[in-house]
C-alpha cells in the first residue's frame, strides 16, 4: 500500500514495520488516484471518523489531514497519505484478515512524526482504540502493543486519550490472555512514565486490577506478574497513599510455581 502511494526513496520500510521519511529526501508525486496537487479534503483535529460505535467505521471517507492542507509541499502530507491509506483498510470490515498486519505500520509513521502528528492523532486513535475492542483477541494484542510503544513517542500528547486507554487496559486486566494482560501493563507503565502525577487519580482503578494479578497469575513465565512489578516500580512516585497496600500486597506474593520433581540418577 504505501509503496503504492509513494514509490520514491525517500519512504522506505525499515525493520519491517512502516514507513520511514529521510531527512534529506524530496517527496515524489504520488502514484494512483491519490494525486500529489488533490489531496484528501481535511479538517485539522476534526471529529473522530463516523460509525465508529460498536466497532470499526465502514465510513470510507478519507482521513484528515490536518497540518497537510498545503498540499504536497507540507511535511506531513506524505505521512498522512500513507495513513489515510493504512486507516482505510482498518475500516473495512471485508478487509479483516488484514487489520493486525495494518496496526504496526500506522503506529510506526504516527511514532516517527512524534510530536508533529498532533493533528493526525484525532482520525487514527479511535480506530486503533475500536480495533482494540473486538472479538479477535490476536488484533487486540496487536494494537494494545503498538499502543505501548506510541504513547513514548507522543509524551503528553498521550494525554487526551488516557480514558479510553484506560478503559482498555481495565477490560482486559485480569483476563484470560497472559500476553494481552502483559501487553496492558506495558501501557500503563507507559502513561506513567509520559504524563507523570497527571496519572495520579487514575490509580484508584488501576492498582486493584494489577493487584490482582499478582495473586491469580499461574502462567510458566508468570510475565504479567513480572510486568506489574516492573510498573509499580516506574508508579513510585505517583503512588501517594497507596503504597502502604502496594507493599502489604507484594509481602504475600506468592512463590513461583514448582518444576516436575526430579528423579534420581
Amino acid at each position: 500500500i504505501i509503496g503504492a502511494i509513494a514509490p520514491g526513496s525517500h519512504l522506505r520500510l525499515r525493520h519491517g514495520r512502516g514507513p520511514h521519511w529521510g531527512p534529506h529526501s524530496a517527496p515524489p508525486a504520488a502514484a494512483g488516484p491519490l494525486s500529489a496537487t488533490e489531496p484528501p479534503p481535511l479538517s485539522a483535529g476534526g471529529p473522530s471518523p463516523p460509525g465508529m460505535a460498536g466497532g470499526l467505521s465502514t465510513s470510507d471517507a478519507p482521513l484528515g489531514l490536518g497540518g497537510a492542507a498545503g498540499g504536497a509541499a507540507s511535511p506531513l502530507y506524505y505521512p498522512a497519505v500513507a495513513l489515510a491509506a493504512l486507516t482505510r483498510v482498518l475500516r473495512e470490515p471485508s478487509l479483516v484478515a488484514q487489520h493486525r498486519a495494518t496496526v504496526p505500520p500506522i503506529v510506526t509513521v504516527l511514532s516517527e512524526l512524534g510530536t508533529r502528528a498532533t493533528p493526525l492523532l484525532p482520525d487514527v486513535m479511535p480506530l486503533l482504540l475500536a480495533a482494540a475492542s473486538g472479538p479477535d483477541p490476536l488484533l487486540v494484542e496487536a494494537v494494545v502493543r503498538e499502543l505501548g510503544a506510541l504513547v513514548p513517542a507522543l509524551g503528553l500528547l498521550s494525554r487526551p486519550y488516557v480514558p479510553p486507554l484506560l478503559e482498555l487496559v481495565l477490560a482486559h486486566l485480569p483476563g484470560p490472555h497472559a500476553s494481552i494482560q502483559a501487553h496492558c501493563i506495558c501501557l500503563v507503565e507507559a502513561l506513567c512514565e509520559a504524563l507523570r502525577a497527571e496519572l495520579t487519580p487514575h490509580l484508584e482503578a488501576l492498582l486493584p486490577r494489577m493487584l490482582s494479578i499478582l495473586r491469580t497469575d499461574r502462567s510458566d513465565t508468570r510475565m504479567p506478574t513480572l510486568r506489574v512489578l516492573h510498573a509499580l516500580g516506574a508508579m513510585a512516585t505517583s503512588l501517594g497513599d497507596a503504597a502502604p497496600p502496594v507493599v502489604g500486597e507484594l509481602l504475600w506474593l506468592p512463590p513461583p510455581p514448582r518444576g516436575p520433581p526430579r528423579g534420581r540418577a
